[in-house]
């Protein structure tokens, strides 16, 4: 499998910002820390003041064409997260969404491109158009859905699945 991002790279980490629910008036706070051999999205959602998200998000831009899907290298709380992939640039943008419950010990998992599920501000977005690997503009990951308090994501890696993998 091509790797293509790599979480124990700092330049690749510091890549990343936080877009928590601040931006319209709540008190979630998130980071993306970078450790020797992976980073960790970490931080605390807060249900304050109609909060609930916490994000980090970055820019790209990728032509993933070549590839049916995405395998992230993770471990977690056991909380349930969003990958995101983008085809606009921010801020007004769909995002293409993948759920994902983050088991305490390392593993895989594989994100086909035609699973994931189009939203815009958390709501579905029936008639939005399918993710276009060919034209990757960001990627970012969430936690949301109500889950209020500490989190702790570690990231380790994100390789293409090849053409031909299906999962």
């Amino acid at each position: 499998m091509n790797l293509l991002l790599d979480f124990s790279d700092e330049a690749q980490v510091a890549a990343f910002a936080p877009v928590d629910d601040v931006v319209m008036g709540g008190q979630s706070q998130s980071r993306l820390h970078a450790h020797a051999s992976h980073a960790s999205f970490q931080g605390t959602v807060s249900l304050a003041q109609g909060g609930g998200f916490a994000s980090v998000q970055c820019t790209l831009d990728a032509d993933w064409s070549a590839h049916t899907g995405l395998q992230l290298r993770v471990r977690g709380d056991g909380q349930r997260y969003a990958f995101n992939l983008y085809n606009a640039p921010r801020p007004r943008r769909i995002a293409y969404r993948y759920l994902f419950d983050a088991p305490p010990d390392w593993t895989s998992i594989d994100v086909p491109f035609r699973a994931l599920q189009p939203r815009f501000r958390g709501r579905a977005v029936p008639e939005a158009d399918a993710f276009d690997p060919s034209a990757v503009q960001g990627l970012g990951f969430l936690i949301s859905e109500k889950q209020d308090g500490v989190f702790r994501l570690d990231l380790a890696a994100i390789h293409a699945l090849p053409a031909g993998t299906e999962s």
